[in-house]
C-alpha cells in the first residue's frame, strides 16, 4: 500500500505542474472531486463500507470521516450518477488529452497513473465482492484509454499492476454486487454502459470521406474544396506523425474566408466543424454564427462580457463572424474591445476553439492589419469566388427541385438570361446564391398569381413554372 501511495504522490505532483494548470482553470478542483468520487464508488460497490476502506480513504485524502459520514458521503457522491460515472470522461482528463495532443506532453498518462493507483489501492483491501469493484474499475479505465486514443494520445498500461476482472455476467453488467448499499439505486438506473468505441482508423477515414463527399456535392467552389481537402490531409498526417513520436510543426487552424455574400461560406464553415470533430481537433464541432451586433454593446465594459459569452458558447466548435471587418471602426469604437476579447479567448481556449472571420477581400485585409495579434493568428485564407451563370442556374434548379416545382425549357432560358444580366450589371453587389433564391421566390409568387387568376387546379398547373411567370424577372 505504501508503494502505491508513493506512486500516487509522484503522479499528482507532476500533474499539478503550473504549465498544465495554467492552461485549464478550475481543472485542479475537478481532478480532486473526481478522484474522491471514484474512491467512494469503488468503496460502495460491494456489500459493505469496511473500516479498512474508511481508514485508507482518510489516509489518502487527509480526511477524518466517521463510518456514518463515510457511508452518507458515498451515497451522496455516487448514488445519483452511478451509471454515468462509469464511462464519463472527467473534465481534467479531457483537458489533459487536448493539451497532450498538441503539446506532446504526458499529463494524460500521469493522470491515468494516479487514477489507476487509486483504484488498485482500494481494490487491494477488498475481500468478498472484489469482482464488483474490479468491474467498475475496468470500465472506467477503459473509457479513459479509449477517449485518449481517439485523440491520438496513447496510454501505456504496462507501467502499473494489472487488474484481474472476474467475468461474472451480473457484475459486468452493473458493476455493483447485488447486496451493495448502492444496489437499489443501481436497479432503477442501470443499463449496460455505452463505452467509447476502440480507435478505428478505418471508421475515422470513412467518416472523413463522407464529409468530403458532402463538400464535393456543393455547387461550384472548386478552389475551396481543394483547399479544405489539403488542410484535412495536413491535419491527418500531423496526427499520424504525432502517433509515431515524430516532430509536429505547430499549426494555427483559425481561418479567413473572403468573398461576396451568398458564396457558401457558412455552409463550408459548418462542414469544417464536423471535419475537425472527426479528426479530434474539436470536441463538439458545432457552429456559432454571429456578426458585429452579436458581439458589440453600447456601453463601456459590456462588449467584453457580451463577446466572451458568445465565444464561450462556441468552445468545442467554431465561432463564425460574418462581416468581421465591421468590428474595426474608429479609435473610440467598442469593436476594438470585442477584438481584444476574442484574441484572449483564442489563446485561453486554443486547444478546443476555432475562429473563422469572413467578409469582402479588401476589407478583411484592413481588418487583419488593425491589430498586430490578428495577423499572426490567421495564416490560412479561403477565397470564395462568385458563381458563374451555369452555377447560378444549377442553384436555381436545386431550389426548384427541393420545393417540388418543374420549369419549362423556355422559362429556364429566360432565367439563364436573367443571371447573365445580373452578373454583368451588379458587379461587386452580386449576391450569388441569394440572388438565385430571390429570383426563385419572385417567380413562384408570379406563378401563384397566374394559378389563382386563371382558376387552375390540376397538379401539373400547380407545380409548373412557365415563361409568363419569368417575363418580369428583369424588374428585380
Amino acid at each position: 500500500m505504501w508503494e502505491i501511495r508513493v506512486k500516487m504522490s509522484e503522479a499528482l505532483e507532476s500533474i499539478a505542474r503550473p504549465k498544465y494548470w495554467d492552461t485549464s482553470r478550475d481543472i485542479k478542483g475537478n481532478f480532486d472531486y473526481n478522484s474522491t468520487r471514484i474512491a467512494f464508488l469503488i468503496s460502495a460497490a460491494d456489500s459493505d463500507l469496511s473500516y479498512e476502506e474508511r481508514s485508507v480513504f482518510n489516509y489518502v485524502f487527509d480526511t477524518e470521516y466517521s463510518h456514518p459520514k463515510f457511508e452518507r458521503m458515498a451515497l451522496e457522491f455516487v448514488g445519483g450518477d452511478l451509471v454515468d460515472i462509469i464511462s464519463e470522461i472527467p473534465d481534467y482528463f479531457v483537458s489533459a488529452v487536448l493539451f497532450d495532443s498538441t503539446e506532446r506532453e504526458e499529463f494524460s498518462q500521469l493522470a491515468y497513473n494516479y487514477v489507476k493507483c487509486l483504484c488498485v489501492l482500494f481494490l487491494s483491501i477488498s475481500g468478498e465482492g472484489s469482482e464488483s469493484k474490479a468491474a467498475l474499475i475496468y470500465l472506467h479505465l477503459k473509457s479513459l484509454k479509449n477517449y485518449a486514443a481517439r485523440h491520438h494520445v496513447f496510454i501505456n498500461d504496462d507501467l502499473l499492476p494489472d487488474i484481474q476482472i472476474e467475468t461474472d455476467t451480473q457484475t459486468m453488467d452493473t458493476g455493483v454486487a447485488k447486496n451493495s448499499i448502492l444496489a437499489p439505486i443501481a436497479q432503477e438506473k442501470i443499463n449496460k454502459p455505452e463505452l467509447i468505441p476502440e480507435e478505428n482508423s478505418q471508421e475515422e477515414a470513412d467518416d472523413i470521406d463522407s464529409l468530403l463527399t458532402e463538400l464535393d456535392s456543393l455547387i461550384g467552389l472548386s478552389n475551396v474544396k481543394s483547399d479544405v481537402k489539403s488542410l484535412t490531409n495536413l491535419i491527418r498526417v500531423q496526427r499520424l506523425r504525432e502517433s509515431r513520436g515524430l516532430s509536429v510543426a505547430p499549426m494555427s487552424l483559425h481561418l479567413v474566408f473572403t468573398g461576396n455574400p451568398g458564396t457558401g461560406k457558412t455552409t463550408v464553415a459548418r462542414l469544417l466543424g464536423k471535419i475537425y470533430k472527426s479528426l479530434g481537433i474539436l470536441s463538439q464541432g458545432h457552429l456559432i454564427e454571429v456578426d458585429r451586433s452579436g458581439l458589440v454593446a453600447g456601453f463601456v465594459g459590456q462588449t467584453a462580457i457580451k463577446t466572451k459569452e458568445i465565444a464561450s458558447k462556441a468552445n468545442g466548435g467554431i465561432l463564425f463572424i460574418d462581416e468581421a471587418y465591421s468590428l474595426y471602426g474608429s479609435e473610440n469604437d467598442y469593436g476594438k474591445e470585442a477584438i481584444e476579447t476574442l484574441l484572449k479567448h483564442m489563446e485561453d481556449n486554443r486547444h478546443d476553439f476555432i475562429l473563422i472571420v469572413a467578409g469582402y477581400n479588401d476589407q478583411m485585409e484592413r481588418f487583419l492589419s488593425s491589430n498586430p495579434g490578428l495577423r499572426s493568428r490567421f495564416n490560412k485564407f479561403l477565397a470564395f469566388n462568385d458563381y458563374n451563370r451555369d452555377e447560378m442556374t444549377q442553384i436555381f434548379l436545386k431550389f426548384s427541385k427541393e420545393a417540388g416545382y418543374l420549369i419549362d425549357d423556355e422559362a429556364l432560358r429566360q432565367v439563364v438570361k436573367f443571371f447573365d444580366r445580373r452578373i454583368e450589371i451588379t458587379g461587386n453587389a452580386f449576391s450569388n446564391a441569394r440572388d438565385a433564391r430571390n429570383a426563385f421566390e419572385y417567380i413562384i409568387a408570379k406563378q401563384a398569381d397566374r394559378v389563382i387568376n386563371h382558376n387552375l387546379s390540376k397538379n401539373d398547373d400547380i407545380i409548373r413554372i412557365v415563361e409568363d411567370d419569368v417575363n418580369s424577372l428583369s424588374m428585380l
